[in-house]
């Protein structure tokens, strides 16, 4: 009789359970993809009313002027851009050498992007290397003095440095 009751009890929850399910599945509704969020662009350090654009490829796909402070903010849609996409910027029209990858909801971190025109090559002459200076003989209003071995101080049969001072005369270039 435990064995019945037992079986009767598991077959009772498992028709529950999929009553429940079905209850579940009826009152669902379909789930959506979430829409690509833009790729938000930011920095500052550039002069006010600067140009700034975001380029796909040569194509440009943002484009806003900085403010009084420099700073500048580009919202990059999706729909030109995908996932993965390389998107670089220019200011004022001349490329900036920075570049950052395409994601959806995606910010660069804190301070933003460094933009700063890269500067044009220039040739630059190397200057002919000049003569260091002499330094100017400056004589001293006082000689200084300097001790030196005197014939006089001996020691253990050597001459010795006596504490006499014998001043140092200077002398003219």
């Amino acid at each position: 009789m435990r064995l019945g009751r037992l079986v009767g009890i598991a077959a009772a929850l498992v028709a529950c359970s999929i009553a429940l399910a079905g209850i579940l599945m009826a009152s669902a509704e379909p789930v959506a993809a979430q829409p690509a969020l833009p790729y938000v662009a930011y920095g500052a350090g550039l002069k006010a009313g600067q140009v700034v654009e975001a380029l796909l490829d040569s194509t440009a796909v943002g484009r806003v002027t900085a403010d009084r402070a420099g700073r500048w903010k580009i919202s990059i849609e999706p729909g030109p851009t995908a996932e993965g996409d390389r998107i670089t910027f220019s200011v004022d029209g001349v490329p900036s050498g920075k570049s950052i990858v395409f994601a959806s909801g995606q910010f660069p971190a804190p301070p933003g992007i460094q933009l700063g025109a890269a500067p044009a090559p220039t040739v630059t002459s190397t200057p002919a290397p000049r003569p260091a200076p002499r330094p100017a003989a400056t004589p001293s209003a006082v000689p200084r003095a300097t001790p030196r071995a005197v014939p006089g101080c001996v020691r253990n049969g050597r001459p010795v440095i006596c504490a006499t001072p014998v001043p140092i005369r200077p002398v003219a270039r």
